[in-house]
């Protein structure tokens, strides 16, 4: 597993304890997987893809609500034949937002 830090936080907030972000491909889709201690200051998650390395040119390509879950995943049935890079865009209840990543197949 790896363990990634914050590539940008705009605010002065804490960031928020990601254990791993992974992509794997499973059954044919290229799946992110995720995982955090403390969900208590996150509004959202947004996964970014890019075929770029460059986050500026990533999109969002999925939006996932916060559960009282600590485990996530989002499957990109599309990439599946595509090397795509992938970032985790943490919003939070401050209006800060963080992003972790990249992290490709």
């Amino acid at each position: 597993l790896n363990t990634f830090g914050a590539a940008s936080i705009p605010s002065a907030a804490t960031p928020t304890p990601i254990f791993h972000l992974d992509v794997v491909l499973l059954d044919g889709s290229t799946t992110i997987f995720w995982a955090t201690s403390d969900n208590s200051t996150v509004t959202e998650f947004r996964v970014l893809r890019s075929s770029s390395s460059d986050v500026a040119t990533a999109r969002a390509m999925a939006s996932v609500a916060v559960t009282q879950a600590n485990e996530y995943s989002v499957v990109d049935q599309s990439a599946a034949q595509e090397k795509y890079f992938y970032w985790l865009e943490v919003s939070k209840a401050d209006g800060g937002k963080e992003v972790i990543g990249p992290e490709t197949r």
